[in-house]
C-alpha cells in the first residue's frame, strides 16, 4: 500500500496543492477518513529561496502522515498547515540531493521538542539502501 501511496504522491503533484507566498498562511485541506490528501510543502531547488522551500511532500492517507523528503523549510511548512513535526508517521527520502534533505535535522530535532511532538521513539525513515549506514552516524 505504501508503494501505491508513494507513486500517487509523486505523480499527482499538479492538482493536489500549491505553495503559498511567504506572507500567506497555508490551511490544510479537510479530508474524509478514506481520502488521500497530497500537500506540496516545497518544490524548490538547492538555491535558498524564500518563495520556494526545498522539496517536501506530505501525504495524509489511512490516518497516517507520510512525508516524502525533507527539504529546507519543511518544518516551517508543516507548522503552517497545522501538522506537528512529531505527528509524522514515516519519512521517505527519495535521494540525497541537498534540496531533499537539508531540513532533515530540523525535522528530527523539532519532532522531539514540546509542543511540536515530544517524540520519544526513533524517527521512522525509509530511504535508498545506503540510508542505514548514513543514519547510523546521526
Amino acid at each position: 500500500m505504501l508503494a501505491t501511496i508513494a507513486a500517487f504522491a509523486l505523480l499527482s503533484t499538479g492538482a493536489a496543492a500549491q505553495e503559498s507566498e511567504p506572507s500567506q498562511q497555508i490551511i490544510a485541506p479537510e479530508a474524509a477518513e478514506d481520502d488521500i490528501v497530497v500537500t506540496l510543502l516545497g518544490t524548490g531547488t538547492p538555491d535558498p529561496r524564500i518563495d520556494r522551500f526545498g522539496a517536501s511532500i506530505l501525504v495524509n492517507a489511512a490516518g497516517q502522515n507520510l512525508l516524502f523528503d525533507a527539504g529546507r523549510g519543511a518544518v516551517i511548512r508543516l507548522e503552517q498547515i497545522g501538522v506537528s513535526p512529531g505527528a509524522i508517521d514515516q519519512l521517505f527520502v527519495t535521494h540525497y540531493h541537498s534540496d531533499h534533505i537539508n531540513g532533515l535535522a530540523d525535522l528530527w530535532l523539532t519532532s522531539r521538542l514540546p509542543p511540536h511532538g515530544n517524540r520519544q521513539t526513533p524517527f521512522p525513515m525509509t530511504g535508498p539502501t545506503t540510508a542505514r549506514c548514513w543514519l547510523a552516524r546521526i
